[in-house]
């Protein structure tokens, strides 16, 4: 009977343990990890960053980057590593946004490859109009 019991505890210890990771290890894209800071760029646009999961000291943490304008649009325009890769947000002529994602070199610091280059129209992205929905939008779902 004795073994029995501690069967039954172990099975039910595992259960519990299995469970916790799922809740803990499983997050929606659309979730928004804890707030970390706001970046301002030209032309009335912000990018808010959002750490989805933080490594401590053991490591670099990841980041969720939303571009917005406060007041229309928020679209999310990726997950990058905060030590390994650079985001780069370059307005062009008043009405485009350049992204540029690149790798950083791990032993100088500087940029290994460039890893993606999008522009998007601001007019379009402000016809979106879904700063108030709870689903945010992903950037590569707004090109034309």
């Amino acid at each position: 009977m004795h073994q029995n019991q501690n069967q039954f505890f172990s099975n039910r210890l595992l259960t519990a343990f299995l469970f916790s990771f799922l809740l803990i290890g499983c997050q929606s894209r659309n979730e928004m990890g804890k707030y970390w800071q706001t970046i301002k760029l030209s032309n009335g646009l912000y990018v808010e960053v959002y750490k989805g999961f933080s490594q401590g000291a053991f490591g670099s943490d990841l980041i969720d980057e939303y571009l917005t304008d406060s007041s229309t649009f928020r679209v999310y325009t990726g997950r990058s590593d905060e030590y390994y890769d650079l985001v780069f947000y370059k307005p062009v002529f008043n009405d485009s946004i350049l992204i540029q994602k690149s790798h950083r070199d791990s032993n100088s610091g500087s940029v290994k490859n460039i890893v993606a280059t999008h522009t998007y129209s601001i007019k379009s992205l402000k016809s979106l109009n879904n700063i108030s929905f709870a689903k945010i939008v992903n950037i590569e779902d707004t090109t034309p």
